[in-house]
């Protein structure tokens, strides 16, 4: 394994180290003061330059993450918010209450706008996202020479007479590699058929997001939210600084083959880029969302199973995804930091 540009096997690190924690592992906190007080973090570092922080408060989400000591995310101005003290439910309202972090989880009975759908009423970005979890594990060990870091948490969304979904994420890195692999396994527990939207609204923050940010996307079909944007498509790959008043720019590439492909945001003058990697067969969409409003200064990269436009827009479009009772979808994306593009 390579730790810090080196490469060791684990009998020759353990000769520089009385203690592995000293290069990597998991540490829990819990947040003391503010609006978030209360939320429980697992805090992971694995002797690669990246370090990042899930909260098990609030679906074990990805809250922050630095690469070298570099901040990657974007933190709105609402800071950390503990999830169950209150739930907005219009678009409006979540903004007053969004945190942002490097990704925050949306469904699973709603994308996007709020809206009522065959007489059930869906809040913003569903209320998956301000789930705690249980069952919360975090294993670091030795398997031969690779020094590997597992977290667990299960989450439900769940009503009296309606959804019963159950949410399972793995969250493994290895020591050396600065690289998050995710699995989600998604099973609906109820008795009838179910909607399910998904997606992972990743937003990526200064000093990371800046002019000198550049995004690559595979091959995909573009569409745009609104229709006074549709000049900005051609340029979806160019980031703008701050300006007051700014604007919001939502996009939508649809990826037409069936594969795994990768996304890339490279910062030229920092060296590195962030990227994702998703399999379309299961997230066929990727959006994009750029925000150069000052203050709310964020570009989003966001795979999904669905378009963003909420769940009756969605059944409008003909592609709105179910789950039969007791069936399964497993979901796997891979984060990671690279210095190449």
């Amino acid at each position: 394994m390579k730790v810090f540009g080196r490469e060791y096997t684990k009998r020759e690190l353990l000769a520089y180290v009385g203690n592995v924690s000293q290069i990597a592992g998991v540490t829990r906190k819990r947040l003391a003061e503010g609006n978030g007080d209360g939320i429980r973090f697992l805090e992971v570092k694995n002797g690669s330059g990246m370090e990042f922080s899930v909260m098990e408060s609030r679906c074990m989400d990805i809250s922050s993450m630095t690469y070298r000591g570099i901040p990657l995310n974007f933190l709105s101005k609402n800071g950390l918010v503990y999830p169950l003290r209150y739930l907005p439910e219009s678009s409006e309202d979540t903004l007053k209450h969004l945190c942002g972090g490097l990704f925050y989880t949306c469904g699973t009975q709603n994308v996007g706008y709020d809206c009522v759908d065959q007489g059930e009423r869906q809040v913003c970005h569903g209320r998956i996202k301000a789930m705690s979890a249980t069952n919360v594990s975090a294993t670091a060990r030795w398997v031969g020479d690779d020094y590997r870091i597992c977290l667990y948490g299960e989450m439900r969304e769940t009503s009296l007479f309606g959804e019963n979904i159950s949410l399972r994420r793995q969250i493994q890195v290895s020591m050396g590699k600065p690289v998050i692999n995710i699995v989600d396994e998604l099973e609906n527990e109820g008795f009838e058929e179910r909607p399910l939207m998904y997606m992972y609204h990743l937003n990526l923050g200064f000093p990371f997001a800046d002019r000198e940010m550049k995004i690559y996307v595979e091959p995909s079909e573009k569409s745009c939210r609104d229709a006074w944007a549709r000049p900005y498509m051609e340029e979806y790959g160019k980031v703008d600084g701050p300006e007051a008043p700014g604007r919001e720019i939502c996009m939508m590439h649809r990826f037409l083959e069936k594969k795994t492909v990768k996304t890339l945001a490279f910062n030229e003058r920092l060296g590195f880029g962030f990227y994702i990697r998703q399999d379309t067969n299961v997230m066929p969409f990727l959006h994009e969302w750029k925000t150069n409003i000052a203050g709310a200064y964020a570009v989003g990269l966001e795979p999904a199973n669905c378009h963003c436009e909420g769940r009756v827009q969605e059944r409008n479009y003909g592609t709105l995804r179910t789950l039969k009772p007791f069936e399964t979808l497993r979901v796997e994306i891979g984060l990671g930091i690279t210095e190449e593009v």
